[in-house]
């Protein structure tokens, strides 16, 4: 957890942030709330084109080391409710599946 005004790290126990002495037990309704809104239409369509090229690319063996992890990656990715990098989303047009990198650009959920 941390302190919604500093920032700081703050333990479940504390009543105030050590850093700034903000009330946390006060203001516990006030503090900002982060839902996990789950993957995004465009990230499960991409992810399905990368099982896709993943399994079409399997006849070659040494695709596989780059296309297997880059799925895993981002089925935890949509799993986690996290964002993607861009450098993984054209990392994923150039090397997966160009259909899934497209798509997770265009998704803009990326940092």
């Amino acid at each position: 957890m941390y302190c919604p005004k500093c920032g700081s790290p703050v333990s479940a126990q504390d009543s105030y942030c050590p850093n700034c002495g903000y009330d946390l037990k006060a203001n516990a309704s006030n503090a900002p709330k982060y839902v996990n809104y789950g993957a995004s239409s465009l990230q499960k369509i991409a992810f399905i084109f990368m099982i896709l090229a993943t399994i079409l690319q399997g006849i070659l063996i040494i695709p596989l080391l780059w296309c297997l992890p880059m799925t895993i990656k981002l089925y935890n990715t949509m799993n986690n409710g996290e964002k993607s990098t861009v450098v993984f989303e054209v990392c994923t047009l150039l090397f997966v599946s160009t259909i899934s990198g497209i798509l997770l650009l265009v998704d803009g959920s990326s940092n």
